[in-house]
C-alpha cells in the first residue's frame, strides 16, 4: 500500500527551556538553549514563529501499534482546554528526525521552486518535499531517500504543491488543497493519481508531553484522501500539535480509512522530546 504524504515536523534542534512561563521542562536539567523567537501566546501562530532547522535532529519520543489517544482534550474549570500526551506508550522508541536542503538529494531537479526534504516516515524510507514562505508550507511531492531502493525507486512531483499548512494560523482556520500525479513512479511501478488535503485548526490549549508542558499548542486536523487512477482511494488522518517558535511537538495518525476526526485509537504517535 502506498505511503501517504502527511506533513513531515519543522525540525528543531534540541530544546532545553524555554522562559517566562511559556514551556516547562518536565524532570530535566536546568540547562537553556536560545529559541530562534519568543512565544508570545497571542492566539495566532505565524511563518516566524513555525521555524524550520535544516540539519539538525528533532527528537521524538515514537510508538506505533493501537495508542489509545484523546484528540479533543479536557476543558477544565478554569475555562482552558489541556491535551494529555504524558503518559506511557509500550514500545514507543526514540527516533531523530531532520530535514536537509534539496540540493543535496538526487531529486532535486524534479521539484522546481522547492526548498528543503525531510523524512515523511520515521524508518526514513521515504522523503516529502517542502517550500515554506510566508503564507505557509506546501508539499511538491515525495521521493525515496536514495535514487535505487531495494524496494524499487519513487519519483512522485504534483502538478502543483499543495498548502499543508497555511499560516498565519488561529482556532477555527480551515483549508483545502489538491493535486494531480502523473507520470510518476512508485516503488519502481507507474503511478498516477491525485490526492486531497483538509485541514482545520481543530482548537488549542496547554498540551502535556512527558518531559515538556506546552502553555498553549494549536491542534491542526489534517485528511488526506489519496485516490490513484486504478484502484481504491485511500483516506488517512493526522492530528498534529504545534508551539509558537517550537513547530511540531506532537503528532498522532489514524489508522487507513479512519472516519472519525476525534479519532481515539492511533497507528502512531511522536511525541517531542529534548
Amino acid at each position: 500500500m502506498r505511503a501517504l504524504p502527511l506533513l513531515a515536523p519543522l525540525a528543531l534542534a534540541a530544546l532545553a527551556a524555554c522562559g517566562d512561563n511559556l514551556t516547562y521542562v518536565n524532570d530535566a536539567p536546568s540547562a537553556a538553549t536560545v529559541l530562534a523567537c519568543a512565544p508570545n501566546l497571542d492566539g495566532v501562530l505565524t511563518a516566524d514563529e513555525v521555524p524550520v532547522v535544516l540539519d539538525a535532529q528533532a527528537r521524538f519520543r515514537v510508538a506505533a501499534g493501537a495508542v489509545s489517544v484523546n484528540l479533543d482534550g479536557v476543558v477544565g474549570s478554569d475555562g482552558r482546554r489541556r491535551f494529555f500526551f504524558a503518559g506511557s506508550y509500550a514500545g514507543e522508541k526514540l527516533v531523530g528526525i531532520s530535514g536537509s536542503k534539496l540540493a543535496s538529494r538526487w531529486y532535486s531537479a524534479s521539484f522546481p521552486g522547492a526548498e528543503f526534504a525531510a523524512p515523511i516516515d520515521v524508518d526514513g524510507a521515504l522523503d516529502g518535499v517542502y517550500s515554506r514562505g510566508t503564507d505557509g508550507l506546501r508539499l511538491h511531492g515525495f521521493a525515496s531517500p536514495t535514487e535505487d531502493p531495494s524496494e524499487g525507486k519513487t519519483l512522485m512531483v504534483y502538478d502543483t504543491p499543495v498548502l499543508v499548512l497555511p499560516l498565519p494560523l488561529e482556532v477555527g482556520s480551515a483549508w483545502v488543497s489538491a493535486a494531480r500525479v502523473v507520470g510518476a513512479t512508485l516503488h519502481g511501478q507507474p503511478y498516477a493519481g491525485s490526492d486531497r488535503y483538509e485541514g482545520v485548526v481543530a482548537g488549542a490549549g496547554e498540551l502535556r508531553l512527558p518531559d515538556l508542558t506546552f502553555a498553549s499548542a494549536f491542534e491542526v486536523r489534517t485528511k488526506v484522501t489519496a485516490s490513484p487512477s486504478s484502484g481504491i482511494a485511500v483516506v488517512k488522518r493526522q492530528a498534529g500539535f504545534y508551539a509558537e517558535c517550537f513547530g511540531e511537538v506532537a503528532r498522532a495518525t489514524g489508522v487507513d480509512n479512519e472516519e472519525n476526526a476525534s479519532f481515539t485509537t492511533a497507528a502512531e504517535v511522536r511525541r517531542f522530546t529534548p
